[in-house]
């Protein structure tokens, strides 16, 4: 007898539509990456009235260097510190110069769920 998961979040995500089988909705770890992702690529001062958001959607042109990573991570860590559903075990930002991009690889446990996954991240530049 299979065990159904009982489904701690529910959010509405428009990517993956065909993949949620036709589909708007986003449930449990699915739904904590989509919220993670919309506060990576939220640009830091555009909600108001909160502190929320990074820098990255501004590092759009910036150079693949130590000093962009840095700036990367720190933000990074900022957002998956201020989420109490994950737990950050490992991060790294390695220059992509194939895809012109920095790529951050975060291995998360998402803790209600006893789940380790990696979080793949493209920062274009």
């Amino acid at each position: 007898m299979a065990v159904k998961l009982k489904k701690f979040y529910k959010g509405f995500s428009t990517r993956g539509y065909e993949e949620n089988g036709g589909s708007f909705s986003v449930y449990n770890v699915q739904c904590v990456e989509e919220d993670l992702m919309n506060a990576i690529f939220t640009e830091v001062g555009q909600r108001k009235m909160i502190d929320f958001g990074t820098r990255i959607p501004l590092m759009t042109f910036e150079p693949g260097d130590q000093a962009s990573i840095d700036v990367i991570t720190q933000d990074l860590m900022k957002v998956f510190n201020n989420d109490p559903r994950v737990q950050v075990l490992n991060l790294d930002v390695i220059p992509s110069t194939e895809k012109n991009a920095l790529i951050a690889v975060a291995k998360l446990n998402y803790l209600e769920f006893l789940v380790t996954k990696d979080l793949m991240i493209e920062i274009n530049q």
